[in-house]
């Protein structure tokens, strides 16, 4: 049986590969998992019962602790992975199992969506292969360090890895109920609304602008008053939010599932990545109000095909509109699971 080292270090991670490592099992891996504690990560793994050794944490902005932290998780993964023999290694680029994997020559593979993370720098030089999205050019990957013969093009959204899976047990358990109204007894002609502010810690926040605030106060006050269920990325942004006291905003003390919030929800408003895709790969109206560096090649294509709007400032708020969804969830594109197994097997082949 071949063995498979997979790291997690964030939220979104975990739900993709939540989906894909029963898949991984059947094709005959043993999957080993070490993860680090940063948003919901933690928490997800724990929802879902994965098992997994906790290895550091996220250290912040600070650019003299994140390299610090770059070093002291790398090494810590290298003692991890001695004796383990593992035969690849995979993450969402996560630098930390890459520097651990090429120093135990560890072949390993990593796929993205953004292409313009600084990180990247590190990872397609030491990834052996790399899976990007159609549309990111290859002038873009090579600035990056990528090698051409590294990379493999996937059609569409990453959430297609995973998107699938997550909706065919949404129908199952649910049909045609709603199962995030019942939770919080909200009524169900009344707009819900969920928000995910910025990343405040994240690499691709590059500056301090940000409408999420702004965002929340103008649904909070709209006239027809929806349902704003909001879904703060780290505790401080928590207690920010908290001490506004909003009438029509609720904010999760426990983790939920976030596709169960995008099926179930009228419109997704985000000022980051993975959960504005993820309402686009099920049909939910999503608006983004990125703040960060440059906008990827995945949100243009999405906001071109009308699958998602651009709120660039608080004057593009009249572009929201605040109306309960037509159609019932459902997933967009092909499923690329299988797509993924075969990379992982030509990866073990290196």
């Amino acid at each position: 049986m071949k063995k498979i080292w997979l790291d997690l270090t964030n939220s979104p991670h975990v739900i993709l590969y939540n989906s894909m490592i029963p898949k991984m099992k059947e094709a005959g891996y043993d999957i080993v998992i070490t993860a680090r504690d940063y948003a919901q990560t933690i928490e997800l793994l724990e929802l879902f019962s994965i098992p997994y050794t906790l290895i550091g944490k996220h250290q912040g902005k600070n650019k003299i602790k994140k390299i610090l932290g770059l070093l002291s998780r790398s090494f810590a993964l290298y003692k991890f992975a001695k004796g383990k023999n593992f035969d690849a290694a995979i993450s969402m680029s996560s630098q930390y199992i890459m520097i651990a994997a090429r120093l135990r020559r560890i072949p390993h593979m990593t796929l993205f969506d953004y292409e313009y993370s600084t990180g990247h720098k590190i990872s397609f030089r030491l990834s052996k292969k790399i899976l990007s999205p159609q549309g990111v050019s290859q002038e873009v990957l090579k600035e990056y360090g990528a090698k051409m013969e590294k990379v493999v093009y996937y059609s569409g959204l990453k959430e297609q890895f995973y998107i699938h899976y997550y909706m065919k047990k949404y129908r199952e358990m649910y049909g045609a109920s709603n199962p995030i109204r019942e939770k919080f007894h909200i009524d169900e002609e009344r707009v819900l609304v969920v928000v995910r502010p910025e990343a405040t810690v994240a690499h691709y926040q590059i500056n301090k602008n940000s409408l999420s605030m702004e965002l929340v106060e103008f649904l909070n006050n709209h006239p027809i008053k929806p349902f704003i269920i909001l879904l703060p990325r780290i505790n401080s942004q928590r207690e920010e939010y908290k001490q506004k006291n909003f009438e029509n905003v609720i904010i999760p003390d426990e983790v939920i599932n976030g596709i169960d919030l995008v099926a179930s929800c009228d419109l997704i408003i985000g000022a980051g990545g993975t959960m504005n895709r993820e309402g686009a790969a099920v049909g939910t109206p999503v608006y983004t109000i990125y703040q960060g560096g440059k906008m990827c090649a995945v949100d243009r294509m999405l906001i071109e095909s009308e699958r998602m709007t651009h709120v660039a400032t608080k004057h593009d708020f009249s572009k929201i509109k605040l109306v309960k969804k037509t159609k019932a969830p459902h997933t967009i594109g092909e499923d690329l699971t299988e797509m993924y197994i075969k990379e992982i097997e030509k990866l073990i082949k290196l």
